[in-house]
């Protein structure tokens, strides 16, 4: 809220329930683990929604609120 940034579910546009948070959060201690963080900068490099492999594999994506 303070950056005015916002998780989304990528179907619906809404925000996102426990379940996505969840795997989400529990991706993050991951992605800052030294070799997934090089991972991770890759994906975000790569892929057409700048997406994190926490956001990838919840089906989230962050946007401007």
């Amino acid at each position: 809220m303070l950056l005015g940034i916002e998780i989304v579910d990528l179907d619906s546009v809404t925000g996102i329930d426990m379940g996505r948070s969840l795997i989400r959060n529990t991706l993050r201690i991951v992605d800052f683990l030294p070799f997934f963080y090089i991972i991770g900068v890759l994906l975000i490099a790569t892929n057409p929604r700048r997406q994190r492999l926490d956001d990838i594999v919840g089906g989230t994506i962050v946007v401007r609120a």
